[in-house]
C-alpha cells in the first residue's frame, strides 16, 4: 500500500506539514492488518514517481484537497497506465455527498475507484478487508456499498454510498505514527511535526482547511 499526501514543489519546497492525516491511516490499518500488508507514506511527487518505476502497489491512497487535486489526478493516471488491478483510493473533504455530485466526480476521475469522504482510519481498514476478503478483484467490491466509502459501478452506472460512520473520539484508539516509526523518515525534511489532541469541531462553518 502506498499513501500519499502530496504537495507541490515545482516552484520550490514551501514550508509543509509533516503527513500526519496518512501516519494515522497508516497507523490503524497495521493495527488491524500487520501481518497482511505493507504500506509506505509519500509527500513529495518525485519520490513517489521513482517509486512507481520500481513497482505499483496493490493499492494506493491519496489525500485530496483543493490544493493538490490536479496532482494526484495526474499521478492516479500514471498509476493506472502502469496497472489496470492497482485499487485507486482518493480521501478527504473536497466531495460533495449528493449521488449526482458523486457521480460527476466519478466521471471526471476515472482511474478513481473509491473516495472516502470523512473520516478515513475506520472506512480504510473497512476497505482493505474487503479488498484481501476479495483476493485483490477490485471490480467485485465497487458493486455493492462500502461503509464510509463512496464508489461507482461501470458497469451496472450505480453510485454506491455506504453507510456513513461514527467518527473517532478518542484519538489515542490510534496508535500513534510517531511512536511506531512511521513517521521517521520525515524528520529528514523541512516539515514542520504536528499532532492532533481531538477529533472534530464544536462549530459549523460551511467550508474547513484545518
Amino acid at each position: 500500500i502506498f499513501l500519499c499526501d502530496l504537495v507541490h514543489t515545482h516552484l520550490g519546497a514551501g514550508t509543509y506539514m509533516f503527513p500526519l492525516n496518512i501516519g494515522f491511516i497508516a497507523a490503524y490499518t497495521l493495527k488491524h492488518f500487520s501481518e497482511d500488508v505493507e504500506i509506505r507514506l509519500f509527500k513529495y511527487p518525485d519520490q513517489l514517481l521513482a517509486s512507481l518505476k520500481e513497482a505499483v502497489p496493490d493499492v494506493i491512497g491519496f489525500s485530496n484537497y483543493v490544493w493538490n487535486t490536479d496532482l494526484n489526478t495526474g499521478i492516479a493516471r500514471r498509476v493506472r497506465s502502469l496497472s489496470e488491478e492497482a485499487m485507486v483510493v482518493f480521501g478527504g473533504p473536497d466531495i460533495d455527498n449528493t449521488e449526482a455530485d458523486v457521480r460527476g466526480f466519478f466521471d471526471r476521475h476515472r482511474d478513481v475507484d473509491f473516495y472516502v469522504p470523512y473520516q478515513g482510519e475506520t472506512p480504510f481498514v473497512g476497505l482493505m478487508q474487503r479488498y484481501l476478503d476479495a483476493g485483490g478483484e477490485v471490480a467485485g467490491i465497487k458493486e455493492t456499498p462500502t461503509d464510509g466509502v463512496y464508489s461507482y459501478c461501470r458497469r451496472t452506472d450505480r453510485v454506491f454510498t455506504g453507510r456513513m460512520l461514527d467518527r473517532i473520539r478518542e484519538p489515542d484508539a490510534i496508535p500513534s505514527p510517531y511512536l511506531t516509526g512511521l513517521l521517521d523518515e520525515f524528520f529528514e525534511y523541512p516539515l514542520i511535526p504536528i499532532i492532533e489532541t481531538n477529533r472534530g469541531c464544536p462549530y459549523q462553518c460551511t467550508f474547513c482547511a484545518q
